[in-house]
């Protein structure tokens, strides 16, 4: 189905970050990556049942690489106070296209895309780095799946989550 960047296997995804008086937290040591060597891989087959199995390591630091032809996929797991606003900010806008998916409460799909080969008017949020909204409509924890491809062979960048006000004052 699709292949496996060879790598030892993370022993288990992050904790959930639980969000409280912050108003920035960095996802190293609180998200996961997995290189899909050749791009296959979706949403759905990696959420269904598929993710455990996949050798994700810890994103420890800013820094992965990976074969040309294949994507990068980072996960973390978040609660954050019902009705804050919350978003995922991409340290680096080089990546022709930056993909976050999760599921609403209806456990429908929720895409939000931006990355080089977008006009910035059609990113999720406009602004100078990929930023997306994160859902501050539920209680409790949700996951979330960010999908990176382009051309080049290794993303450099810091994510980070920021409160509202956080990403505002910037």
């Amino acid at each position: 189905v699709f292949a496996v960047h060879a790598q030892a296997p993370a022993s288990a995804l992050p904790p959930t970050i639980m969000i409280a008086d912050q108003d920035r937290v960095g996802l190293n040591r609180r998200s996961a990556y997995w290189v899909d060597t050749n791009g296959l891989a979706g949403t759905q087959a990696i959420e269904d049942g598929t993710a455990a199995s996949l050798p994700w390591r810890l994103r420890a630091r800013d820094q992965q690489s990976w074969k040309q032809g294949g994507v990068l996929w980072v996960t973390f797991e978040v609660a954050i106070p019902r009705n804050q606003r919350w978003y995922l900010e991409v340290g680096t806008s080089g990546h022709e296209q930056v993909q976050l998916f999760h599921r609403d409460a209806q456990s429908s799909w929720v895409t939000q895309q931006a990355g080089a080969a977008l006009p910035v008017s059609h990113w999720a949020v406009q602004g100078r780095l990929p930023t997306f909204r994160l859902d501050g409509t539920r209680t409790g924890p949700v996951r979330y799946w960010l999908r990176v491809e382009g051309e080049r062979d290794e993303f450099i960048a810091p994510l980070r989550l920021l409160r509202e006000d956080a990403l505002r004052s910037q």
